[in-house]
C-alpha cells in the first residue's frame, strides 16, 4: 500500500488519462489562437513544450489569468494515481473558480516529464510530482511551486 503525504497550501489539482489531449495536432504557438475558447469546459490540458509556451508560459496566460500545472513522468506509478486525484480536483475547482465573469480565470494542466524533459528541467522540477502556479508567465513565489513526496510502504 502506498501512503501519500500531500501538502498543498493553495489548491489541490489532478489529471486523468481519459481527459482529452488538447495539443496533439498543434505544432506551433500560432495554432494556439482560440485556445481559451477550445479549452472551455475541459478541466485539464496536457501540455507539451510548445503548448506550455503558448499558455502558462505567456504573459496573457493563453487567455487564463492563472495556470496550475502538475509536472510528473507518465512511467511513474504514483503519477497514475495522481492523475485521478488531479482530474477530480480540477473539475471541482473549475466549478468554484470559473463562474460568472471569471470563466477563464484559472486553468489546470499536466506536463509529462518523461517526454518533456527539457521543459521540466527549464521549470526546475526537482521532485515528482511538482505542482506549480503560474500567473503572467511567472511561477509564483512561496507556495507557487510545491513538490509532493510519496512514501512507499508494503
Amino acid at each position: 500500500m502506498t501512503s501519500w503525504i500531500f501538502s498543498f497550501a493553495c489548491l489541490a489539482v489532478a489529471t486523468a488519462r481519459e481527459a482529452p489531449v488538447i495539443g496533439d495536432s498543434w505544432t506551433s504557438p500560432e495554432e494556439l489562437t482560440g485556445f481559451s475558447e477550445h479549452y472551455m469546459g475541459r478541466q485539464l490540458a496536457q501540455l507539451n513544450s510548445i503548448l506550455f509556451q503558448g499558455t502558462a508560459g505567456t504573459a496573457d496566460g493563453g487567455g487564463a489569468e492563472q495556470w496550475i500545472v502538475a509536472f510528473c513522468p507518465s512511467w511513474w506509478e504514483p503519477c497514475h494515481h495522481l492523475e485521478l486525484l488531479i482530474s477530480e480536483q480540477a473539475a471541482e475547482w473549475q466549478k468554484k473558480l470559473n463562474t460568472g465573469h471569471f470563466t477563464a480565470a484559472v486553468r489546470f494542466a499536466i506536463v509529462d516529464c518523461a517526454t518533456e524533459k527539457v521543459l521540466c528541467n527549464t521549470e526546475q522540477v526537482k521532485m515528482y510530482p511538482t505542482i506549480a502556479q503560474y500567473k503572467d508567465d511567472v511561477c509564483s513565489q512561496g507556495a507557487g511551486r510545491i513538490g509532493v513526496e510519496f512514501l512507499g510502504s508494503s
